[in-house]
């Protein structure tokens, strides 16, 4: 090595403390991770309405922040409009709320609820707008009004209008993306406000959502077809919620939220999401801040997500970070400059994938060493001597390698079809095999320890 060369040391377990990898290069997750929160529950439905609604919406629903029971029905209708959902007090308009709504460039605003929970000068602040209060004289009945503007329905959700706001918020962007309208259960007269309801609209088939504590099974049986959803608890349920209408093992995102287990207010963030969530026939998970349930682990194990979405914060960031590192082989982390393969592989889950991928031939000498049990794939034009230090490395080469030193002997290595390697050194006392797809041009085997399956290399020493 001439000596006005630099040395790149990758040396995962000290390279962060080191600071010195804190040169510029991209670092990307093919597993995607992505946050739609703001400074508030007002400010989070807004990054939520501007992430789908980049373009402006010509519906908005609006409603309450701290009277989500009115509120629970509200996703089917507000996805049929393609509305975001926003929220407000119940005298005056939130401002961020207020301006949100002149981005979109809002046309319809429609008010969820009795004037108690939105008042009537609330519609002062709508000027040169249409608005249209859906609401009823209990939240069972605001339910039903609710319903009653959605068409073609042939299956509804069924919730505990009182304690079952948890369930209503898990199965809300299935039911939007079904076309279900949710109706809510009242535990001392079941529901007989939606009875004349499903009996006019044909109802073919029920999802009675949560337990029998939450909706009994007397009241199950007054329902056509049913078929109860339910868990041991709210996170349980989600989970069941999930396996049962989301049976595709690949799906686009995965929202994360609050399950309002320690103030029934977190769930609102949940409720904001529900739209953007059937958008892109993704569910919403509802978490605790001790992290996943076991039901949730085996559920969100079973699929992968391009996206992993947390939505607003102060609970779910545990869960949110179990979500994504469920499936560590998904996460594939995407290098540019060499500088940051170190700060990459520390920071990469185990059993991971991270990607070297140079924009330009790189004529430094590079180091790998690290204790993690990733897997390496190089790629680009390397003129400078790589050096490899470690055995829980899976090595993958794809690139064109002019010089390679083994001091200890990977996990496995693999030279794939169109890469080269054009001298390998290997040094290591212990048993080595090289799957080689690709060139290997000289090998030195020092001490007569390598065997090289598939193509063999030009010249062996």
């Amino acid at each position: 090595m001439t000596m006005n060369k630099k040395y790149i040391s990758v040396v995962a377990s000290v390279a962060i403390a080191s600071g010195a990898l804190m040169s510029t290069g991209a670092i990307v997750s093919a597993a995607e991770k992505e946050e739609l929160s703001g400074a508030n529950r007002y400010q989070t439905a807004v990054e939520i309405s501007k992430k789908g609604w980049a373009n402006g919406a010509e519906n908005v629903v609006i409603v309450n922040d701290s009277a989500i029971a009115d509120a629970l029905a509200a996703t089917p209708f507000a996805e049929s409009k393609n509305a975001p959902i926003l929220l407000t007090g119940a005298k005056s308009l939130n401002l961020d709320t207020a301006a949100e709504i002149k981005r979109l460039n809002a046309k319809n605003i429609y008010l969820i609820g009795g004037e108690s929970v939105l008042s009537e000068s609330l519609k002062d602040s709508f000027s040169g707008m249409t608005v249209e209060r859906i609401s009823g004289d209990t939240r069972e009945e605001t339910a039903l009004a609710i319903a009653e503007k959605l068409e073609n329905v042939k299956e509804v959700a069924v919730v505990n209008g009182t304690t079952g706001l948890a369930d209503a918020v898990s199965i809300a962007s299935t039911a939007a993306e079904k076309d279900m309208a949710i109706l809510l259960s009242n535990p001392k007269k079941g529901v007989e406000a939606s009875e004349k309801y499903i009996k006019d609209n044909n109802i073919e088939k029920a999802y009675v959502i949560g337990g029998t504590s939450a909706v009994s099974d007397e009241i199950m049986d007054t329902l056509p077809n049913a078929k109860r959803i339910a868990g041991s608890n709210r996170n349980a349920t989600n989970a069941a919620v999930v396996d049962k209408f989301y049976t595709s093992s690949e799906l686009k995102n995965i929202y994360v939220a609050k399950n309002g287990m320690e103030d029934q207010g977190q769930l609102i963030d949940a409720l904001s999401v529900g739209v953007l969530a059937a958008k892109n026939n993704s569910p919403v998970a509802i978490v605790s801040s001790k992290g996943l349930s076991d039901e949730q682990k085996e559920s969100f194990s079973k699929k992968t997500f391009a996206t992993v979405t947390k939505v607003g914060g102060n609970g779910n960031e545990k869960a949110f970070e179990e979500i994504y590192n469920l499936h560590p082989e998904q996460n594939i982390t995407t290098v540019t400059d060499p500088k940051k393969l170190g700060e990459a592989i520390e920071s990469a889950p185990e059993k991971s994938t991270v990607t070297l991928k140079p924009s330009s031939e790189v004529s430094d000498a590079l180091e790998i060493k690290t204790d993690k049990e990733v897997t390496v794939v190089l790629e680009g034009k390397y003129t400078g001597k790589i050096t490899l230090e470690s055995s829980k490395i899976s090595l993958v080469n794809k690139g064109d390698i002019s010089s390679m030193e083994i001091k200890v002997n990977p996990a496995s290595f693999k030279n794939e079809v169109g890469a080269t390697i054009t001298n390998l050194e290997a040094l290591s006392e212990n048993t080595l095999v090289i799957n080689n797809s690709g060139t290997i041009n000289t090998l030195k085997d020092t001490n007569q320890k390598v065997t090289v399956e598939g193509n063999k290399p030009v010249e062996t020493k």
